[in-house]
């Protein structure tokens, strides 16, 4: 039942605000208050504002996500060093189930439709998982773990998620450079074998061709068009309604006719922009261009006087995992599969944590 008052928003519609929205309210205003992150602050604060500017379902709906990892992000950041081991350990573990259960598909004895993709839905957000649980692997350097993170690259590439294999390769790069314990042919080994490894996977496994699709080009080009259209933000989580419509009468972004009309209806991959920075721009406007600039420069900047102030491996896994996350989210909607987002906020908090305290996480 509803409360008998009314909240008028800036756009002068009044919609009656139930417990329930009430209660999420509260809940913002709490993560804004208490959320150990000024960015994330910003974010929930940007989002909020239009929130009450374009009050849709959806959009509540997306604020409630967001509460809900920035509670996940509080919780993390304030376990004790064996809680936070714990965490790893069973991030480890997932990972090689899921890695087995991916070959397992790719040699047949279990078939699916479509890439291997073990447990998850699609094999891009299979990749996107695997490649967020390496860092984990490979900061403890112990032979078993580095096995397998090999094994888990290798099940990485069994997806054939180029964005996932991308942002690992990458991630792995950096890692190789920043670590002081490895000698420098040891190093140069590693990036002959990476470079190897992806010359084999865009003309084997993915071929570069695949990634440069026309369609994608063109939604990405029709997506900046809409911003440019608009550029303080369509409104929260408004990406997936508005954009099919926007673009129904583009026979390049189709899938089939329907009806008379000829009107076309968009494919199910084309509902997301594949693109985070675009899809967040069309959503919260140029205001969130500034904040993740401010973000990521910030971050930078952080992780390069840690660097010269002390070893790297006191925040490798986790630079080396934000890194991979940052470039993932470049190329799929990584933040909007519920497993990625939670790993990218769980290294979030392992992130600020280790660079506070100075501590190592590496996952067994």
């Amino acid at each position: 039942m509803a409360l008998p008052f009314f909240v008028i928003p800036a756009s002068g519609m009044p919609f009656r605000l139930s417990r329930e929205i009430l209660a999420l309210w509260m809940g913002v205003g709490l993560v804004i208050v208490f959320t150990p992150n000024w960015w994330l602050r910003g974010l929930v604060g940007l989002a909020l504002v239009h929130l009450i500017i374009n009050p849709a379902s959806i959009a509540y709906w997306h604020m409630m996500l967001l509460c809900v990892f920035c509670g996940v992000y509080s919780v993390i950041r304030k376990m004790d060093d064996e809680w936070m081991q714990r965490l790893l350990n069973g991030v480890c573990l997932i990972a090689a189930v899921q890695a087995v259960l991916i070959f397992i598909q790719f040699v047949g004895i279990w078939k699916v439709a479509g890439f291997p993709r073990g447990m998850l839905a699609n094999s891009g957000d299979a990749g996107a998982f695997l490649a967020l649980t390496l860092p984990a692997l490979i900061v403890s350097k112990r032979p078993l773990m580095l096995a397998g993170a090999v094994f888990v690259f290798a099940a990485l590439m069994a997806t054939r998620s180029t964005t996932a294999f991308v942002s690992a390769s990458i991630g792995i790069v950096l890692w190789l450079m920043l670590e002081k314990n490895f000698k420098r042919s040891i190093k140069m080994i590693n990036f002959c074998l990476i470079g190897v490894l992806a010359i084999f996977f865009f003309m084997k496994v993915d071929p570069i061709k695949n990634s440069l699709r026309h369609s994608f080009r063109i939604q990405a080009k029709r997506t900046i068009m809409a911003i440019r259209d608009k550029p303080w933000g369509y409104g929260l989580g408004s990406y997936k309604e508005l954009f099919p419509a926007m673009v129904a009468d583009d026979p390049r972004l189709g899938q089939l006719k329907k009806g008379k009309d000829g009107r076309y209806i968009i494919h199910k991959a084309r509902q997301q922009a594949h693109n985070e920075y675009l899809q967040m721009t069309f959503e919260l406007g140029w205001p969130f261009v500034l904040l993740a600039a401010g973000f990521l420069g910030h971050g930078a900047w952080r992780m390069a006087h840690s660097v010269k102030k002390r070893r790297p491996c006191h925040m490798l896994s986790a630079s080396c995992a934000l890194v991979i996350l940052a470039v993932g989210c470049a190329g799929f909607f990584w933040l909007h599969l519920a497993d990625v987002a939670f790993l990218g906020v769980m290294w979030l908090a392992i992130w600020d944590k280790s660079m506070a305290h100075g501590v190592k996480y590496g996952g067994l």
